[in-house]
């Protein structure tokens, strides 16, 4: 049932994908219940590649919230904002998903409640406190 869900959100949300914008080789491999650690990897990444990677000016944060699942109510969610300079734009990157979109559409199909933000060193530091990629704030960790 979740890969159905997750079929269909991408199929929704295909026109607005901007994947082949921020990265031309970008291939979508969908992971289905995996936002939190392909969001938690994605800005870790960004972390320990700093030197290799020009994020100073995009702003990357790791996000934890609740989201309207189109049917199935709220559930857990992660993903990662960050400002594409070429864009001129914010845009979040979906993990469960694999792709890019702009923010406005993204908050408005998924009704998202953003409850916490993470830089990537508060990523790398909050990961390994918890040792997980789940939620680490108390209102999502309850549900």
């Amino acid at each position: 049932m979740v890969a159905q869900i997750v079929s269909r959100d991408a199929e929704k949300l295909k026109e607005y994908e901007l994947g082949n914008v921020i990265d031309p080789d970008h291939e979508r491999k969908m992971k289905p219940t995996q936002c939190f650690v392909e969001s938690m990897d994605y800005v870790a990444s960004i972390y320990y590649n700093h030197d290799t990677i020009d994020y100073a000016d995009k702003d990357f944060k790791l996000c934890h919230s609740l989201y309207y699942n189109n049917g199935y109510g709220y559930a857990k969610h992660g993903w990662v904002e960050f400002y594409d300079t070429e864009l001129e734009e914010v845009v979040v990157f979906d993990g469960v998903l694999d792709e890019f979109f702009p923010i406005a559409i993204y908050y408005g199909y998924y009704k998202i409640h953003k409850l916490a933000e993470y830089s990537p060193k508060e990523v790398v530091a909050m990961g390994a406190e918890y040792e997980t990629s789940r939620p680490w704030i108390d209102e999502l960790l309850k549900k």
